[in-house]
């Protein structure tokens, strides 16, 4: 198993904590403002102007400029977070702000979406707290006009494989709940397109699991062959091997859960061992069997795991 030290988690998030808080609170500075403060030369214009730091008596004070925040930021804030009241006070503050601050709400994506339901589930064994509050702000980053990160690939798939886990590590079964909640997953879905043809697999793994049968695809849910990349591991070199180990990570742990909890799939069991000889040749754990024992310390004792493996978008 890899294992990452808690210095490195801590020095990661406090990196990523300092520039997601500049970034936030340029974007949550008035507009009128923002060429007084953020530009040096009018720093003492701004001290005449006697403006005080919201919510304190302490003068407005000029800031360094603000540049460019790679979206990495977010993913290395995700899975660094120490604690799961870390992340969600975070997303809290930035969905406060007004819809109208594009800039903010267009910083997520759907990749921010997975990395929080996936580190959620597998780091911080808090999936249904997160979900409550995904589902909350979904209205919200439609009138942002960003609903699209909301889609299937990245958000619905990994809802499904997350709740397929937690169901089982704790024995959750109920047919009438567990229809509930997938249904209600599938209504925050605003991008429909099925292109991994991964869903309906998930679907009826998940339904399995719970003791029900699914009579009629969900509504919009179109049926389609399962596709799934592939590498020449022998050929291929380190480099573009670890970049598909890191492209592919939650796909693999997709398709190792339909294999275990749904049916056996002749192109998801060719994946999985495509994607398995990647890692065995660059010496690397198998990321399921990681991600499902951290569930499982999580089940007994919650405390942030120490050994989930952050996906590689997320490192610095």
């Amino acid at each position: 198993m890899l294992t990452f030290g808690s210095r490195r988690f801590i020095s990661s998030f406090q990196r990523a904590d300092g520039k997601l808080a500049e970034f936030y609170k340029y974007h949550a500075t008035r507009v009128s403002l923002r060429p007084w403060i953020y530009r040096p030369r009018n720093a003492n214009t701004l001290l005449a102007m006697d403006l005080k730091e919201p919510g304190s008596d302490t003068p407005l004070k000029s800031r360094e400029p603000v540049k460019p925040l790679s979206r990495r930021a977010l993913n290395t804030y995700i899975w660094s977070a120490q604690e799961a009241s870390q992340l969600l006070d975070l997303l809290h503050k930035w969905t406060s702000l007004t819809t109208r601050k594009k800039d903010i709400w267009k910083y997520f994506t759907a990749d921010h979406i997975q990395n929080i339901l996936f580190a959620s589930t597998f780091k911080l064994g808090k999936l249904s707290s997160f979900l409550k509050h995904l589902y909350l702000w979904k209205p919200l980053f439609a009138e942002a006009q960003n609903a699209s990160i909301y889609d299937i690939e990245h958000f619905f798939n990994s809802v499904v494989t997350c709740q397929l886990h937690r169901n089982h590590i704790r024995n959750l079964t109920n047919v009438e709940t567990a229809q509930n909640k997938l249904l209600t997953a599938w209504q925050q879905v605003s991008e429909k397109q099925n292109h991994s043809g991964l869903a309906s697999h998930l679907v009826n793994a998940f339904a399995k699991q719970q003791g029900f049968t699914m009579k009629h695809d969900l509504p919009g849910l179109s049926s389609k062959e399962i596709e799934l990349p592939a590498i020449d591991t022998a050929n291929a070199s380190n480099g573009k091997l670890s970049a598909f180990l890191s492209k592919h990570r939650f796909q693999y742990v997709m398709t190792r859960t339909i294999a275990e909890f749904g049916e056996a799939l002749e192109p998801v069991g060719k994946f999985n061992e495509n994607y398995q000889k990647a890692a065995t040749k660059l010496g690397r754990a198998d990321v399921y069997e990681e991600y499902k024992n951290n569930a499982k310390h999580l089940a007994v004792e919650p405390t942030v795991s120490a050994t989930a493996a952050p996906h590689p978008a997320a490192e610095e």
